[in-house]
Parts: C-alpha cells; sequence; structure tokens
C-alpha cells in the first residue's frame, strides 16, 4: 500500500485519531443513550451502544481512507488462511500470560503498603462473580467485544496508522508510536504497561504475515481468553485481602510471567530492525 495523496495531500494520521477519539466520546455515549430509552437489558445496552459507536467509527474511517484510493484490500493484504488459528491461540495466551503477570507485579508491590487499597482497586471480592447476561445479552456481548472491536481496532492502528506513520517516521518509530497510542486510549492505567506490548506484537504480526486477518483473530482469542479469565473462572475472587501481599499466593501468575516474557522477548527481538519490513501492496 503506498501512500495515496489527492491534491499533493496524503492521508494524516490526526484525521484517522480524531475519528476513532469522536467515536468514543461521542459515537458510543450517544448510542448507549438512545437505546437505554428501550427495555434492553444492560448488556445489550452497553455492548450494542459499542457495536453502533465503532460501526459508525469504520464508515466514516473507510470513506476517509477510499477518498485516497485506498482500498480494503490494500489494509487486509494478504486473505485469511488456516495457520491464523495456531497463531493466533498461542500469542493471545502469551499476551494474557503477560498480562495476568503484570497485574500480578503491580497489585503485589501496592498490597506490601495497603492491601485494602489493593483489593478494592483491583476489584478483587470474597464471592463468585455471577454474570447477569442471557439471551441477546450474550450476542451483544459476543459482537462487541470478540467481532467488531477486535476488527475495528485493528483496521484503524495496524491497517491505517501504522502505514501512515511508517511513511513518515520509520517502522520502528511508528510501532512505538502506534502501541502507546492504542494503550492511551484505552484508558485503563493498571494495565498501560501490558496494552503496549499487546500493541507491539499486533504490529509485529502485521508486519510479519502481511495480514490484517492474523491480527483480527489474535485480537478477537484475547478478548475472549481474558473474558474467561476474569469472569467465568473469577479471576478477582480466587485471592481474599490477606492472601495478597504474600508472593506464595501468587503462584500462577508468576509462572506466567516467567514462560511469556522470555517468549515474547524474543518475538520483540528477532522482529527488529523493522526497516524495510512493512512491504506494501502493488
Amino acid at each position: 500500500m503506498s501512500q495515496k495523496m489527492i491534491n499533493g495531500k496524503a492521508l494524516r494520521s490526526r484525521d484517522i485519531v480524531a475519528v476513532f477519539v469522536v467515536s468514543i466520546l461521542i459515537f458510543i455515549p450517544f448510542a448507549t443513550l438512545v437505546l437505554k430509552m428501550f427495555p434492553l437489558s444492560e448488556a445489550v445496552v452497553s455492548n450494542g451502544g459499542m457495536i453502533i459507536g465503532y460501526g459508525l467509527m469504520f464508515v466514516v474511517i473507510r470513506h476517509t481512507a477510499s477518498t485516497f484510493s485506498i482500498s480494503f484490500s490494500d489494509v487486509t493484504k494478504r486473505p485469511f488462511a488456516r495457520i491464523f488459528f495456531p497463531l493466533a491461540i498461542a500469542y493471545a495466551a502469551l499476551l494474557l500470560a503477560f498480562t495476568s503477570g503484570q497485574n500480578f507485579i503491580v497489585v503485589y508491590l501496592v498490597a506490601q503498603y495497603d492491601p485494602g487499597f489493593a483489593y478494592a482497586h483491583w476489584n478483587f471480592h470474597d464471592v463468585p462473580y455471577v454474570l447477569q447476561i442471557t439471551g441477546w445479552g450474550y450476542v451483544a456481548l459476543i459482537v462487541a467485544q470478540f467481532v467488531i472491536a477486535p476488527f475495528v481496532e485493528e483496521f484503524v492502528f495496524r491497517g491505517l496508522l501504522l502505514k501512515v506513520w511508517s511513511d513518515r517516521w520509520g517502522v520502528s518509530t511508528a510501532v512505538l508510536l502506534n502501541a502507546a497510542l492504542f494503550a492511551a486510549l484505552h484508558l485503563n492505567r493498571h494495565y498501560f504497561l501490558s496494552t503496549f506490548v499487546f500493541g507491539i506484537v499486533m504490529c509485529l504480526l502485521y508486519i510479519r504475515y502481511q495480514s490484517l486477518w492474523v491480527n483480527v483473530l489474535t485480537h478477537a482469542v484475547f478478548n475472549l481468553m481474558a473474558f474467561c479469565y476474569q469472569f467465568l473462572f473469577n479471576f478477582h475472587w480466587l485471592k481474599s485481602l490477606n492472601e495478597l501481599d504474600r508472593m506464595s499466593n501468587w503462584v500462577p501468575e508468576i509462572g506466567m510471567l516467567l514462560v511469556s516474557v522470555p517468549a515474547l522477548s524474543v518475538l520483540i527481538i528477532k522482529s527488529w530492525p523493522l526497516s524495510g519490513l512493512l512491504k506494501g501492496r502493488k
């Protein structure tokens, strides 16, 4: 995908980012507000608002890209392949293990000084969490979290922004900026580091496999694994207040960290330097 121009102007990253931010701050809240006017469950309202907001975001951003003759195939590049399934599962598992391990470090360190704050701030609880979702709530959840969010976010960040910034500042700088913005816009300071690493790995996957579909699938599998880990297996129920400040109670998370950090480090180190790797499709 070469840099396309109209009247001497190239597609600007600030236009893409502006649409993303507007979608988060206006499209999604407004859609959610409208859905609240109907007799719908909370799960349908919240996830439905996300579906509508992200859908509008995709329409606007794709239209913006198309005005610069950037086609959908320019962004997605190689078509979907079956090999993407095992790749997605492996990378998603490593990223989730790193996320859990990073969470352990932060919670453990905070709990050394104030266990009560750590327990409350990271939403640990004394009884199993029961999902209040049925019927259409599950449908809305699946579409929002495991389909549309992974697709739109990968289309925006890895499909468009990575290329635009690579043309301007070089691939290595573009990857770091891409991951940093991705982490910042997720508005979760507890997981900024793991989200930043997630963004880097997603960029490297796009560069290595030259297909947006491996990114979308990995992102979707990660969201699914994280959902099961947090809610279905009640991660935040497994530790009580007096367990947070003792390292012996964090053995599974430490194990995840010991596996994920070397594996992800090898992936990232072997992928650098990146100059010349982001090839376009003629």
